[in-house]
């Protein structure tokens, strides 16, 4: 089976990122990091494996519904990226997961936040439940298949003016507001999908996008 992590953003300040971490169920530990995603671009997983395992001495045995890394120094409205190598019972490098986000804005109001959670998930649809904190005016929630949409905003990023993927979010995405369940219909059985979700602040400023 696959020996991975997988890992959601829960919360990024300028100095720390709250995560959300579970392994599969042939992942026996892990080891993870934080980098700027430029680093990552030209690289394979073979060789983020290598990289994760060089410059990690400490390895994870559980899982966590809420772990803070603490102590970073990140740069305003900077793309970073949390990456992860499963090992299995053998002590034997595995699969690399790789999680996006971007460091607030400078002159962000609050902290606007929106929690996502799977409510019912069937063959053909499921429901997920967006619940936005009092910091956020309106969001944007953008549904693919896994992958997809990276590949879909390298396509078509220059043609529609995009300078970050929070302005595709917005582009193509659901506009939503406070606590909404959303169901999704008539998609794959066996299938990954990814949420991503992009919110506004008072001022309209966008905020670290999200994805679930």
């Amino acid at each position: 089976g696959k020996v991975a992590v997988n890992i959601n953003i829960l919360e990024c300040t300028m100095n720390s990122v709250t995560l959300n971490v579970t392994r599969t169920a042939s992942c026996v530990a892990y080891k993870m990091m934080c980098v700027p995603y430029n680093f990552i671009e030209s690289l394979s997983n073979g060789n983020l494996a290598e990289a994760i395992d060089d410059n990690v001495d400490l390895v994870y045995e559980q899982d966590f519904d809420s772990v803070q890394v603490a102590d970073l120094q990140f740069e305003y409205n900077t793309e970073y990226a949390i990456l992860a190598v499963g090992i299995d019972k053998y002590g034997l490098l595995c699969d690399v997961s790789k999680v996006r986000f971007v460091t607030p804005s400078e002159n962000l109001a609050g902290n606007p936040n929106v929690d996502i959670e799977v409510v019912d998930n069937n063959y053909y649809d499921f429901s997920v439940r967006y619940s936005a904190n009092s910091d956020v005016t309106k969001y944007y929630a953008l549904l693919s298949e896994a992958g997809a949409i990276e590949n879909q905003y390298k396509m078509f990023a220059a043609m529609d003016g995009w300078t970050c993927i929070g302005d595709m979010i917005v582009d193509w995405g659901l506009e939503l507001q406070n606590t909404v369940t959303y169901q999704y219909t008539n998609k794959s059985p066996n299938m990954q999908y990814e949420i991503y979700v992009q919110a506004l602040d008072a001022n309209g400023e966008m905020a670290p996008y999200k994805v679930f």
